[in-house]
Parts: structure tokens; C-alpha cells; sequence
């Protein structure tokens, strides 16, 4: 019985890193968004977007560390979720990026199946609590951003997570993309929401 409740609880909270989400590897994930055509690089300072922090996952400072535990893949090839996360950490104070904060997570227990990000692990750090993942309006997610609530979407059909970061109007939010160029999504588009208060 306590193993099945673990697993339920980790059923809950877990996230699976973008290369997991997606059946194409990253390269060919870049390319089908035409937009984009490649993973931005980003070796400057950290910039802020509607006053979040904002980090690239392929930023040289960690671009290459391994995800995790997981053989082969690195923060830049699958770390959008954790790098989303490092920017709410961050924008509430917390000394964090991704290269820092995927250490600590894999040396806490943070990453589930070598690199699956444990949504809730991260609140052990004293900045969130994980609310879980829900299915919001696009008012109730305007509501959370006015109230400065993190809230890291899924976008790209299932295969990349970024940070929502402010309404735009119309069902537009800008993000703070970590692996992309894009700065807007639709809710349209968002097909998951992980929420930290």
C-alpha cells in the first residue's frame, strides 16, 4: 500500500523532460517549428520578462551538463521544464539557474526515472509550493500571473514546457521559452499546466 501511494503521489507531481514528451529528437523537433529552426543560444546576462528571470536551457554555462541521471541527454537537449522552474526559483529569490538547480536535483531526489522532473521536490527550497497541474481559463491564468503565481505550460503538442509570463490579450500569453525564440504562445496551444504558488 505505501508503494502504491508513492507511486500515485509521483504519478502527480511528475514531469517528463521535453525529450521524453517528443517522439523526434531535438534536432528534428527545431525543425518542424519553422519559426525557430534552431535551439537559441544565450551566453549573456540573465534578462527578465515582465519581471521573471529568464534562462536558456542551452546556455554554454550548463548547456552540457547531464539531465539528471539519464545517459546521453544534457539540459540543453531536454531541460525545458527544469530551466522553467530555475526561473521561478530565481524571480522569487532563490540563487538558482539550470546548471545549479539540476544538480541540486539530482542530488535530492528531484528527478524521477534519471531525469523526469519531481514537480513538488523543488519546494523543499523554501520559494514555492507546488499546487499541481491543472486545467486553466485563460482568466484564471491571468488571475495567477497578477498574483504572481509560476506556471510552467506545455506547449509544442506535449513535447517542450516554458514559463507563462504575462496576458497579452486575445487567449496570447508572452513566455519565457528556454529552448526557442518564440516569446508568445495561445492557450490554445497549451496542452498541460504545472502551478507554483
Amino acid at each position: 500500500q505505501l508503494l502504491r501511494n508513492k507511486m500515485n503521489y509521483l504519478s502527480r507531481v511528475l514531469a517528463v523532460s521535453c525529450a521524453a514528451l517528443t517522439t523526434v529528437n531535438a534536432h528534428e523537433d527545431a525543425k518542424q517549428f519553422v519559426s525557430d529552426q534552431t535551439i537559441f543560444k544565450s551566453d549573456g546576462l540573465n534578462t527578465t520578462s515582465y519581471g521573471w528571470t529568464e534562462y536558456k536551457q542551452c546556455d554554454s554555462r550548463w548547456s552540457s551538463d547531464p539531465l539528471g541521471t539519464c545517459g546521453g541527454t544534457t539540459v540543453c537537449s531536454a531541460g525545458c521544464a527544469m530551466s522553467s522552474v530555475a526561473m521561478i526559483i530565481a524571480t522569487k529569490g532563490g540563487n538558482y539557474d539550470p546548471g545549479s538547480l539540476n544538480s541540486w536535483l539530482t542530488s535530492n531526489d528531484g528527478y524521477a526515472s534519471g531525469c523526469n522532473i519531481v514537480w513538488a521536490s523543488v519546494d523543499q527550497l523554501g520559494y514555492t509550493t507546488f499546487m499541481g497541474k491543472q486545467d486553466p481559463t485563460e482568466q484564471e491564468i491571468c488571475d495567477g500571473l497578477s498574483a504572481g503565481h509560476g506556471l510552467v505550460a506545455n506547449v509544442h503538442d506535449g513535447g517542450h514546457w516554458v514559463l507563462l509570463t504575462a496576458c497579452l490579450g486575445n487567449g496570447v500569453f508572452a513566455v519565457n521559452d528556454p529552448g526557442y525564440s518564440t516569446t508568445s504562445y495561445k492557450h490554445s496551444e497549451i496542452v498541460d499546466l504545472a502551478v507554483y504558488h
